[in-house]
């Protein structure tokens, strides 16, 4: 059975504007790789989900986190 063990970045990654920082999207996959974790949650709010940059944004930690092998619960 697979066990899911992670963290929710969701508010982090919004109040501390690291959206656009890719490096520190893989600086977070490499420490929860390190501690053998393999999920991470992020929170999507209805009132971004229009917003095509938002949504870029969305898919590129999307693709980071799967080349990594680590999941992203929505």
């Amino acid at each position: 059975m697979l066990r899911l063990s992670g963290i929710n970045l969701g508010c982090f990654l919004e109040y501390e504007n690291t959206w656009q920082q890719e490096a520190n999207i893989y600086a977070i996959v490499n420490i929860l790789k390190t501690h053998n974790m393999n999920t991470i949650r992020l929170i999507v709010s209805s009132d971004f989900i229009s917003n095509k940059d938002y949504i870029s944004k969305i898919n590129n930690i999307l693709s980071i986190t799967s080349n990594n092998n680590i999941y992203c619960i929505i």
